[in-house]
């Protein structure tokens, strides 16, 4: 089973020209990444949806979002990789305002996904309403192999289909793992989501195996 690693900083993955790059230190300045996916989430129109490609999936600036998301009005999550902490969110709340963080977690609607089928049902049956969407670890599931290669292009390719038109009524941010350094997702899954997005965020992790351990992405 193809298993995404994390890249070494320089190592980036193949992008297609469709999508707009922007490379963004995962260990300094962690608001300008927040700040800058939430200046392009509130931008009207939307041309589609957002992608955060990271280590993990990038699930703590994802769970930061949702933070700063859920001050101002109610979202919805997708876990694709079990990924979403709501400790994480409200340590997250608990620095962004003196105020109770559970009012802002109420507003958090929370739904995870064990399979592709279950990935792509859940996505299908979320309602076009104006409701942020973060979609963390989108293809965790599509990478079991237990559905041929075919069956899960064919949902993958209705998952987009659907985020592209919720994107256009409210912000949506999907994230995902890079594939090992120097290497492409053999199964063409990653290429599938980085043609669809309106705009790709990388990142970067450290260059050196002892940086890599020591540091943490700080977004809280």
């Amino acid at each position: 089973m193809f298993n995404p690693q994390i890249p070494p900083s320089g190592d980036s993955p193949a992008i297609p020209s469709r999508a707009i790059l922007e490379v963004m230190p995962s260990q300094s300045q962690p608001l300008p990444v927040l700040h800058r996916l939430l200046t392009l989430a509130d931008a009207a129109p939307r041309p589609g949806f957002l992608l955060l490609l990271g280590p993990h999936a990038a699930s703590q600036a994802m769970l930061a979002l949702a933070a700063h998301l859920a001050l101002r009005s109610s979202l919805r999550i997708l876990d694709g990789g079990n990924r979403f902490n709501a400790y994480l969110v409200a340590r997250a709340l608990r620095r962004l305002s003196p105020a109770s963080p559970l009012p802002a977690l109420a507003r958090i609607q929370v739904a995870r996904a064990f399979t592709c089928y279950q990935m792509a049902a859940l996505i299908e049956s979320q309602p076009p309403v104006a409701l942020p969407t973060l979609v963390i670890d989108l293809l965790d599931t599509f990478y079991d192999q237990s559905a041929s290669l075919h069956e899960r292009r064919r949902l993958l390719h209705r998952c987009l289909a659907r985020l592209q038109r919720l994107s256009q009524g409210a912000p949506t941010v999907v994230s995902l793992r890079p594939p090992p350094p120097g290497q492409t997702d053999p199964t063409g899954l990653q290429d599938l989501v980085h043609d669809a997005a309106a705009q790709l965020f990388i990142l970067e992790v450290p260059a050196s195996p002892r940086q890599s351990s020591a540091a943490q992405l700080d977004l809280f």
